[in-house]
């Protein structure tokens, strides 16, 4: 069961880190996938927000604090 919840919370990590590798690398703007209030097109971001960082150091404070959350 451990083994199973550490491979989600790596899954999860990786995914984040790939999209902003691809963000960055490429130049792909992503930001449509965020929150936009008061637009239906925004409730997207609901889902999508959570793999979403402008800088890397957000990106990581979001890691460390994901993974004490579920650790």
């Amino acid at each position: 069961m451990q083994l199973l919840k550490a491979l989600g919370i790596v899954g999860v990590l990786s995914i984040a880190f790939l999209i902003q590798c691809v963000f960055w690398e490429f130049g792909i703007d992503l930001t449509r996938f965020g929150l936009v209030a008061r637009h239906l097109y925004g409730l997207i971001g609901i889902v999508t927000c959570v793999f979403l960082h402008g800088k890397i150091d957000h990106l990581l404070s979001n890691v460390l604090s994901l993974c004490i959350v579920l650790i």
